[in-house]
C-alpha cells in the first residue's frame, strides 16, 4: 500500500450509487476511437502501462465494509488489464459485430471496486494500418476531462519510445492534492453563498412525477443529435466575444429561456456540469481524477431587461459561483428551500470543451485518431451536451419514459432558434427573445399520474419497534408517504442517493446515534436497517469491529500525512 485517504463528496455519491444499483452501468465510462497508421503494438501497450505507474488514481481501490467512512487506497503497483485481438482478414461487418459485442460485454461486466486498477484497455487490429481502441474505466477514478489528458500522455509516451527519445519524467500531481485542497475550503462560507443563491426557490422547474422511479431502467435512455450551421456557429463566437460571455453562459441562458417559455415560469433552475478544477491549485490542469461537479444555475427571467445587460449579469454571477462550485450537490440541496423529496433540477447542460480529436492528431505518434465515440450517460431526465467545433453540435440525452421523440426534436429546435436569436441580436429585451419561439406548454406537460402507489402485500409488514417507527416517520416525511411497509426497498419508494444523504443526517439526529451513510445502501429497507442498528446486531460482528478499528488507525495515519502535506504547502 502506498497511501490511504477519504473519498471526495462526489466520489462518495458515486460509490453509494454503485452499492444501491449494482446492476447499473451508468458509472462505467467508455472511450472508443479508430487509430489509422502503423503501430508498434508492444510499445503502445507499454505506453498505457506507464500511465498506470505514473498516476496514483489508476492504482486506487475503494474500501467501505466495517468503516464509518469509505476510503480509497493507493497500491504501489497495479497491472493494467490489456486485451488484443487480431481481426485482419474478416469481413468488416463481422469485425464490427465482434468489437461492439466486446464493448458491451466489458461495460456489463463493470469492475470490482476493491481491486485496482478500475480500468481496462482493448485493442482490435482491423487491418495492417487500422485499429479500434476501447478504453473502459469507472467514473470513480476519472471524468470526461481526463480523456484528452490520458490520451495525450499515451501518445507522447508512445511517440517518444518509437523515436528513441527520452521520456518526460516530470512528476505528476497526485489526486491527494485535490482532496487536501478540498479540506482547506471554508464550507460554512460556501453554504452561506448557496443559501442566498437559492433562497425562495421551492419547486423544480420541471416537476416530473416519480422521475427517479421511472428512470430506474437505464436502458430507456435515448439520444437525439443536431447541429448549427458553420455560419451560425461563427455568429455565436462573435456574439460571445462581443457580450464578453462564455459559450456555457450563452447556452445556459438559451436553455433557461426555452424552459421559461414552455413552463410559463420566471424562476428557472437547471444544472450545469463544471470541471471542478480550481485555479489556485498548482498543476490541477494536468491532474487525473474525478473532479467534475454538477451545480444548479438559477435564472430569474426579467422580461424587460435588455438582453446584452442581462447576459453580462449572468456571466458575473457564474464567475462569483466559481469559488464555491466545489460544494457537492447533496450539500447544496440541503442549503435550498426546495420541498423535501424534490430534486433541485431535472435538466443538465454540459459543454464538452476538451477537443480530443485535435489533441491526438498533434502528437507525433505515427497515426491519427478518427471516429471518436463515448457512452455518455447521466441520471437526469434530459441532458443537453454541446460540442464546440466548426459546427456547434448537440447531443440531447433523454429518457423515453418521460419524453417522446417529437417532443425532444421540438425542444432541440427551440434551443437552436433561441441561440440564433441571442447571437444575432434580434431581440432587445429578454421578453422579446423568449417570444421568438411559440409557447408550447404541452411539451413539458407530463401525462402520467402524479403518484403511483405500489400495491402493498396482503400481509403488510408494519413497523413494530421504536427504531422501525422512527425510520418510517422520517422516510414518510421526505417521500410524502403516509405508510411504508418494512420490507419495501428505499429506492423503489423513490429515494435517490442525494435524498438518502439528507435522510441519513436526519435519522442520526432522531435516533441519537451515528452510523455510516453506506448502511442506508447496504440495508435498504426499514426492517433491515433497524435490525442492523440494534446493539445486539452490532455485538454479533466482533471481526468487523476489529477490522474497522485497524482501518480507523490507518485513516488517522493518513490524516496525519495530509496535515503534514498542507503544512508544507503553507
Amino acid at each position: 500500500m502506498e497511501d490511504i485517504y477519504p473519498l471526495t463528496p462526489m466520489q462518495k455519491l458515486m460509490l453509494l450509487h454503485t452499492l444501491s444499483s449494482p446492476d447499473s452501468d451508468v458509472l462505467i465510462d467508455q472511450f472508443r476511437c479508430t487509430l489509422c497508421g502503423s503501430m508498434n503494438i508492444p510499445a503502445f501497450q507499454a505506453a498505457w502501462h506507464r500511465v498506470v505507474r505514473r498516476h496514483t488514481i489508476f492504482r486506487t481501490l475503494f474500501l467501505w465494509e466495517g468503516l464509518h467512512e469509505p476510503v480509497q487506497v493507493v497500491r504501489q503497483e497495479a497491472t493494467l488489464p490489456w486485451e488484443f485481438y487480431d481481426l485482419r482478414g474478416m469481413p468488416e461487418s463481422d469485425q464490427e459485430t465482434i468489437v461492439s459485442r466486446s464493448q458491451q460485454e466489458r461495460q456489463n461486466q463493470g469492475f470490482i471496486l476493491t481491486q485496482a486498477p478500475l480500468m481496462q484497455v482493448t485493442l482490435f487490429q482491423l487491418s495492417d494500418h487500422r485499429f479500434e481502441l476501447i478504453w473502459t474505466f469507472h467514473h470513480l477514478i476519472a471524468d470526461g476531462w481526463c480523456h484528452s489528458l490520458v490520451l495525450q500522455e499515451v501518445f507522447q509516451s508512445y511517440g517518444a519510445s518509437a523515436r528513441g527519445v527520452a521520456l518526460d519524467e516530470t512528476p505528476t500531481v497526485p489526486y491527494l492534492s485535490y482532496i487536501a485542497w478540498l479540506q482547506q475550503r471554508d464550507h460554512e462560507e460556501a453554504r452561506a453563498f448557496w443559501r442566498e443563491y437559492l433562497a425562495g426557490f421551492t419547486e423544480p422547474t420541471l416537476a416530473i412525477p416519480n422521475s427517479q422511479i421511472r428512470m430506474r431502467n437505464t436502458a430507456g435512455f435515448r439520444e437525439y443529435q443536431t447541429a448549427l450551421t458553420p455560419e451560425d456557429t461563427q455568429q455565436i463566437g462573435r456574439s460571445t466575444r462581443g457580450h464578453q460571455v462564455t459559450l456555457t453562459c450563452l447556452l445556459q441562458a438559451a436553455w433557461s429561456f426555452v424552459l421559461a417559455r414552455h413552463t410559463q415560469k420566471n424562476d428557472i433552475v437547471s444544472g450545469s456540469t463544471v470541471s471542478g478544477r480550481p485555479l489556485d491549485l498548482p498543476g490541477v490542469e494536468s491532474m487525473i481524477g474525478m473532479l467534475i461537479n454538477n451545480i444548479p444555475i438559477r435564472v430569474r427571467v426579467d422580461r424587460d431587461r435588455p438582453v446584452a445587460m442581462w447576459l453580462r449579469e449572468q456571466q458575473q454571477k457564474q464567475l462569483e459561483m466559481r469559488e464555491y462550485e466545489y460544494m457537492p450537490l447533496g450539500d447544496i440541496l440541503q442549503c435550498s428551500t426546495i420541498k423535501r423529496g424534490s430534486p433541485l433540477f431535472e435538466s443538465l447542460v454540459v459543454v464538452e470543451n476538451y477537443p480530443v480529436g485535435q489533441l491526438a492528431q498533434q502528437q507525433d505518434a505515427g497515426f491519427r485518431i478518427e471516429n471518436i465515440r463515448d457512452n455518455l450517460k447521466t441520471g437526469y431526465p434530459i441532458t443537453i451536451v454541446a460540442i464546440p467545433g466548426a459546427e456547434l453540435q448537440f447531443r440531447v440525452l433523454y429518457h423515453e419514459e418521460l419524453f417522446s421523440v417529437p417532443d425532444i426534436r421540438q425542444l432541440a429546435e427551440d434551443l437552436l432558434t433561441m441561440l440564433r436569436t441571442l447571437a444575432k441580436g434580434e431581440a432587445e429585451t429578454v421578453g422579446e427573445a423568449i417570444a421568438c419561439i411559440p409557447a408550447r406548454t404541452e411539451l413539458l406537460r407530463f401525462p402520467f399520474p402524479a403518484t403511483e402507489q405500489k400495491a402493498l402485500p396482503a400481509l403488510r409488514l408494519s413497523p413494530s419497534t421504536d427504531t422501525e417507527r422512527t425510520i418510517e416517520a422520517v422516510l414518510g416525511e421526505y417521500l410524502q408517504l403516509e405508510a411504508i411497509a418494512c420490507d419495501e426497498h428505499f429506492f423503489d419508494l423513490g429515494c435517490t442517493s442525494l435524498l438518502l444523504v439528507e435522510i441519513h443526517a436526519r435519522l442520526q439526529k432522531e435516533l441519537s446515534r451515528t452510523f455510516p451513510l453506506v448502511d442506508m445502501f447496504t440495508y435498504p429497507t426499514i426492517e433491515a436497517l433497524a435490525r442492523h442498528l440494534t446493539p445486539a446486531s452490532m455485538a454479533e460482528k466482533p471481526s468487523k469491529v476489529a477490522s474497522a478499528s485497524n482501518r480507523g488507525q490507518m485513516q488517522r495515519e493518513a490524516m496525519n500525512r495530509q496535515r503534514q502535506l498542507m503544512l508544507k504547502k503553507k
